[in-house]
């Protein structure tokens, strides 16, 4: 269902105008699908399919490989098409090291060429190649009049990397072996009209870091203060179903007050990972509550906790005992831990690369760069512009405008499109669940849009519309 009044939020020029459409009348879509080829890829056997819609047949091109080995590349989520090139550019995680890479698989064979450069540990689900215009002063021997260049650009919607990990009675324990980082978020405790010292330790396995200073000072050890958010990095690698425990101790003139551990045994502590409702508990006599802490951790939609795989909060009461009592706030003390298999990984740089990005990508080297952080994750990603993208999260159609920071719900669909392409002004999504392509949104008529194609493919995880016109064709010399 379509949100009201989307146009007046979008602007007066309307959801067509922002991705560049034409807002004509339109013949019957497979007459706009004539003269292109679909090509998909099975993200579980590594099969790349296509599908002509001029003359309505399909083929298997073959099993994504690298040149000289048999051993099928899975998992690919997210690729583009650059027009008048003889690739398809993916994206695949590598199951040496857990990096993503960008590789070029050939139409034709199906083999694949990997780029230099990881992109990191963060998984790409959606991908798309768009149009941009770049102002430049072209030679006179290039005998055309016109200064504008037209260049291509990949985009990208990268998910913070994800990571195995158990709560057990509070106590987490990751599935893997893991480096951790440990954030304060903040801390909120007073006696009277002064703040009440916190300290915190962390127990990794049997070793005991404090990395804030003394557990067992109310001075050399506080974390109430001003200084939050504050960040460390553990170094050292534990291995897989080593136990994490957060302890911390509120002070009453200089004396232990309240002495408590993330385990079976406390009350005094909630654990939250990604979905869980935020405790709706107001602050003590007017302090923040959790809310003011964990607000960059909500997602707006659904009003839960939104963290990445590797991440966890914990919820600290440190003022009293009794639970039933409204100084039971749970905001005394707020912690995040995020965890990933090397020190080097981006999650451990800043808590804001552990948000879904949406990310540009250098075609010819791999390299990224951020060009918005997103507030959900999201499972595909097209557009007809590099100024607004559409996108799905779940059943929800979405459109990303980065010039304004936005991520607008412009429709919703029946299932999941784990793979979209716009052709003309229609964007179309792969149903995984029953294996058709759907005709998802009208994008000039701003509206729904409502036709099945049974392709004869199955389980495609990403797809790419190429015009017949675009594939270069090789003449061998005489």
């Amino acid at each position: 269902m379509k949100p009201t009044n989307l146009l007046n939020r979008l602007g007066c020029l309307g959801l067509a105008a922002i991705l560049g459409i034409t807002a004509t009348a339109h013949a019957q879509e497979t007459d706009l699908l004539t003269g292109q080829s679909l090509y998909g890829i099975d993200g579980t056997t590594g099969q790349l399919s296509r599908y002509d819609f001029t003359d309505k047949t399909s083929e298997l091109v073959g099993t994504v490989h690298f040149k000289g080995s048999s051993t099928p590349l899975t998992g690919i989520e997210a690729s583009a098409y650059i027009p008048r090139t003889s690739n398809i550019m993916a994206f695949w995680t590598d199951p040496a090291d857990g990096q993503t890479k960008m590789i070029y698989i050939n139409l034709d064979t199906a083999e694949a060429t990997v780029l230099a450069n990881d992109l990191g540990s963060g998984t790409i689900t959606g991908a798309v190649a768009t149009t941009e215009v770049a102002r430049a002063q072209l030679d006179v021997f290039q005998k055309t009049s016109e200064n504008t260049v037209r260049e291509h650009a990949i985009y990208a919607i990268q998910n913070p990397p994800s990571f195995d990990f158990d709560i057990d009675n509070n106590v987490v324990k990751p599935q893997q072996d893991f480096v951790a980082k440990v954030t304060v978020l903040g801390a909120a405790i007073k006696s009277g009209s002064n703040d009440v010292p916190v300290s915190m330790k962390v127990t990794i396995g049997n070793t005991v870091y404090e990395p804030f200073g003394s557990y067992h000072s109310s001075s050399n050890g506080n974390v109430n203060d001003s200084n939050n958010p504050r960040r460390h990095v553990f170094s050292e690698t534990h291995r897989a179903n080593t136990a994490i425990t957060i302890s911390a101790q509120s002070w009453i003139s200089g004396d232990s007050y309240i002495d408590t551990t993330s385990n079976a045994s406390s009350q005094q502590v909630k654990v939250l990972r990604n979905g869980d409702n935020v405790p709706n508990i107001q602050g003590f006599e007017g302090q923040s509550n959790i809310l003011h802490f964990v607000n960059d951790y909500i997602d707006t939609t659904t009003d839960k906790i939104r963290l990445a795989d590797n991440q966890v909060i914990y919820l600290f009461e440190l003022g009293t005992t009794n639970l039933s009592s409204s100084a039971a706030d749970f905001q005394d003390l707020v912690v995040l831990i995020t965890l990933t298999d090397e020190v080097n990984d981006q999650s451990m740089v800043s808590d804001a690369s552990d948000k879904t990005r949406l990310v540009k990508v250098n075609h010819k080297t791999g390299l990224t760069e951020t060009v918005m952080e997103l507030s959900r994750e999201y499972d595909s990603l097209a557009a007809s512009t590099a100024d607004a993208f559409l996108a799905t999260s779940g059943t929800g159609v979405y459109l990303i405008n980065p010039a304004a920071g936005t991520e607008t719900l412009i429709s919703s669909v029946v299932g999941s499109r784990n793979a979209m392409e716009v052709s003309g002004d229609v964007l179309y999504g792969f149903d995984d669940g029953v294996d058709l392509l759907d005709a998802v949104y009208d994008l000039a008529a701003d509206a729904a849009a409502a036709e099945d194609y049974n392709l004869g493919l199955q389980d495609l995880r990403t797809i790419v519309f190429v015009r017949h016109p675009d594939v270069p064709v090789y003449i061998a010399a005489d």
